[in-house]
């Protein structure tokens, strides 16, 4: 696994990556976008019965074309990070058992709520709305140990 984490974090590998999502992105055949489409009706699907049996929801059209909506966005945005030839990492902060909470960090994370930083700092905090994106290396997939959050 060590070798492919080395491999997969070289400019030559963020270089090709780069230009095959391109390659695909490019496609006029429609394979990608009927592929994508496909998959995020499976996924709609999927988390709609999740929620009827879990919650005893009713089904609800609106509801699924908006997971829909938020699924093919969530694709699209995956895609625009795979073009880049930076690397970029998705991070959930850690909960601290046995809390299923964690401690708010005011250099690396914001208040949603539009909270003071410095009143949020160090205080536990139930859930994240969005990871933190660390970006490795530059525009180029050069110089990997230059890391921005």
């Amino acid at each position: 696994m060590t070798n492919v984490l080395c491999i997969a974090n070289t400019p030559d590998f963020n270089q090709w990556r780069y230009i095959t999502v391109n390659i695909l992105d490019k496609l006029k055949d429609g394979r990608v976008a009927a592929a994508t489409s496909t998959l995020a009706e499976d996924i709609g699907h999927q988390v709609e019965r999740a929620v009827q049996e879990l919650l005893g929801a009713p089904e609800s059209t609106s509801r699924q074309q908006g997971l829909r909506s938020i699924i093919r966005n969530a694709v699209d945005l995956a895609r625009l990070f795979q073009m880049q030839q930076a690397v970029f990492v998705f991070e959930l902060p850690a909960a601290n058992p046995p809390r299923k909470s964690f401690l708010f960090d005011k250099d690396t994370m914001e208040d949603a709520f539009g909270l003071e930083t410095p009143e949020m700092d160090g205080k536990y905090v139930n859930f994240a709305t969005f990871p933190a994106v660390v970006k490795y290396g530059d525009e180029h997939g050069e110089n990997v140990s230059i890391q921005k959050l």
